[in-house]
């Protein structure tokens, strides 16, 4: 019989694909279906399935989706439901967060390839160089933003006087993105969205906002240590290179640093959080699911599967270090010596996030709104925007976008 290809529209972190590499040709082994894979990176491939899905391009068979998107895309039509090609016990498999944000209305739609927590990284040697001690790694000693921003100032003030130049004392990964973001006014008490999922106007235009939305545009611009102009990718590079002292990251970037070329002595600490406020951490997954315009939706689902709970996800979760939506593997690495050991023992500190601090991003249909007007309004924030003015105008414009969905 003639092989069966069907395409694959994967995110492009370097790390996933070297995973894919190894996965791969024992899926085309054991099964006779080839796999061909385009990968982006992650605001490339948001374009492309608008794009490609929204056309009905129909050399598009499996792609992997942002968890948040999981609800935007079932209500565009993008998505096979898979109900049929798991079982019960399969879908049991999977963490009880990551299976609600892989589903609609309790129907599996795009399982989950992996999920995640945020890691404070410190650079040990611009620590040492300011006399300061390093942050905690218990969650019970966390420390504070507040204590954050001071050890970011003396950092550079030391790294000046010693003559370093372009030394930058914190960001985050992805930098104004509501992946991170949200935990900020999370953390002093704020929502997220209105129960109907459909409204922002008494959410976001609050308190708790305005003051994260403050402290966001001080880092920037009153104190000014951190930088603008950088995006997730160049913010990677800097860590990496010894200029940024403290990154907010997702727990898989030490599978990032294995492949970069790393001249800094770094460790790791729990997730920050506000004086007076609440621990808040984000999760959330990457999922991987059957393109509506799949001519081979059962050589997609099968290759789904694999990826998921199969073998495949086995080479993932080694490759990319980020943390497993399986239990069986969380609760295997929690008794494991190996996860006791600097890096891998992060993963037991974003295990432990992921069940005790942890928040999902909005589940809802007009998801990728929500996040385009977030990602603006924070950037402009970021970019001297007035706090309160930004937050109020975009408010209002999400708000509007968001009129369609509601009931």
């Amino acid at each position: 019989p003639e092989t069966v290809t069907i395409s694959y529209y994967g995110e492009g972190d370097a790390p996933k694909i070297e995973a894919r590499a190894k996965a791969i040709p024992l899926f085309e082994e054991a099964t006779g279906i080839k796999v061909d894979v385009q990968a982006y990176n992650i605001t490339e491939l948001f374009e492309i399935i608008e794009v490609q899905i929204a056309a009905g391009e129909a050399n598009v068979d499996v792609i992997d989706v942002d968890s948040p998107l999981v609800h935007a895309y079932h209500s565009r039509g993008y998505l096979i439901p898979l109900e049929e090609y798991f079982t019960e016990e399969e879908k049991k498999q999977f963490t009880e967060k990551a299976l609600e944000a892989a589903s609609v209305d309790g129907t599996l739609v795009a399982p989950p390839i992996d999920n995640s927590s945020q890691i404070l990284y410190y650079n040990k040697d611009l620590l040492d160089l300011a006399g300061l001690e390093y942050p905690s790694a218990d969650p019970a000693d966390r420390i504070t933003w507040e204590e954050v921003v001071d050890m970011a100032q003396k950092v550079m003030d030391a790294a000046e006087a010693d003559g370093q130049e372009g030394v930058w004392g914190l960001t985050f990964e992805q930098i104004s993105r509501p992946y991170q973001m949200l935990c900020l006014p999370l953390s002093l008490g704020g929502d997220d969205i209105g129960e109907d999922t459909s409204t922002v106007d008494g959410i976001w235009n609050t308190e708790p906002w305005y003051q994260a939305a403050q402290w966001y545009y001080d880092i920037h611009n009153t104190w000014n240590i951190a930088p603008r102009g950088d995006d997730q990718f160049t913010i990677r590079d800097l860590f990496a290179s010894g200029k940024l002292a403290i990154m907010l990251a997702g727990n898989w970037m030490p599978g990032n640093l294995a492949l970069a070329d790393v001249t800094c002595n770094w460790g790791y600490a729990a997730h920050p959080y506000f004086e007076g406020g609440k621990a808040v951490t984000a999760t959330g997954c990457w999922n991987i699911g059957v393109a509506s315009t799949s001519k081979n939706p059962e050589a997609a689902a099968e290759f789904v599967k694999f990826m998921t709970i199969g073998e495949g996800n086995d080479f993932w979760h080694e490759d990319v270090k980020s943390l497993s939506a399986r239990t069986a593997v969380l609760e295997e690495e929690a008794e494991s010596p190996e996860f006791q050991e600097f890096p891998d023992s992060i993963q037991l500190l974003a295990a432990d996030e992921s069940v005790n601090t942890s928040v999902i991003r909005p589940l809802m249909v007009g998801y990728s709104e929500y996040q385009d007007v977030f990602t603006a309004c924070w950037e402009d924030i970021r970019n001297g925007g007035d706090p309160v003015e930004t937050i109020d105008t975009y408010t209002a414009e999400l708000n509007s976008l968001l009129a369609k969905y509601a009931e």
